[in-house]
């Protein structure tokens, strides 16, 4: 639901004509470069972000999480590259084996299924590239105008892969992954999971964030599978990888917010739940 003008399922928060009308942008979000304004408004502070209340609390640095990240990256992956054929089904078996809760995350990066990419063809220094223009262009700027030259910067880099990704304990996940990596094709491009202490991270990948009726799609196939296989609220969070690539982390120095959007599903009952993941896969 817009949080603007209150409309259910017709477009994001930060996409309101009314929010985007008051600030000289249609509706569409259409600007200089491509995409560059068609997520111009969304966002909000991560999880855990803000001021810690409690005494003896310190707040996480984003460069710390950056750098967690990229050490949780570096790891061996355990990956399935699915193409659809039989080969690639009888490895899925085995692939949907290894359960995220026992999978030691200590020595293991991430459990991942990727599918074909349409644009195999990308430039695959795309990523330091951009680095390497935010690292000139972030001089002096936070907030919005931030957040706005880094739109710009990913759409003149095409790097404009983004996730949806929620957080989500063990057991919960290990009875949503088998559902997601079945129905990877139908969200997005590929799919992983791993840890979040003291819960797992679940990530969904899109191929541009800036096609805001395909990132929609994606959110929206991701609730259907959560109300009827977890058991309470889960709250999706929309990130762009080039978020990542840059670091846009909670308590980032720039004050970008670290996700585009959120969106709350609510889950199923205890029994739905244990109904549905009762069944064979």
């Amino acid at each position: 639901k817009c949080r603007t003008c209150l409309a259910e399922g017709q477009h994001f928060t930060h996409q309101c004509p009314q929010k985007t009308q008051s600030d000289g942008v249609g509706p569409t979000g259409q600007g200089k470069g491509r995409g560059d304004r068609a997520l111009r408004q969304g966002g909000g502070q991560s999880m855990g972000a803000g001021k810690d209340k409690g005494k003896g609390k310190t707040r996480a640095n984003a460069g710390n999480l950056k750098a967690q990240a990229d050490a949780q990256d570096g790891k061996p992956w355990i990956v399935l590259n699915y193409r659809g054929d039989p080969q690639s089904d009888e490895r899925l078996q085995e692939f949907l084996a290894e359960k995220p809760s026992t999978t030691d995350f200590n020595q293991v990066g991430w459990l991942a299924i990727k599918l074909p990419r349409a644009d195999s063809d990308a430039d695959p220094g795309s990523g330091f590239s951009l680095e390497r223009a935010w690292a000139q262009a972030c001089v002096g700027l936070s907030g919005d105008a931030a957040k706005e030259q880094l739109h710009t910067l990913a759409c003149h880099h095409k790097f404009l892969v983004a996730k949806w990704m929620f957080m989500i304990t063990p057991d919960m996940l290990d009875a949503v992954w088998p559902l997601i990596v079945r129905a990877v094709g139908k969200l997005g491009i590929s799919a992983k999971a791993g840890p979040c202490d003291p819960e797992m991270l679940c990530c969904v990948y899109l191929q541009d964030f800036t096609n805001s009726a395909d990132v929609l799609r994606a959110r929206d196939e991701l609730a259907s599978i959560f109300e009827l296989a977890v058991r309470g609220d889960v709250q999706l969070m929309l990130k762009p990888d080039a978020y990542s690539r840059c670091g846009i982390y909670r308590n980032n120095r720039w004050k970008v917010p670290p996700v585009l959007e959120r969106y709350v599903v609510r889950g199923a009952s205890k029994a739905e739940t244990a109904r549905v993941c009762s069944q064979p896969e």
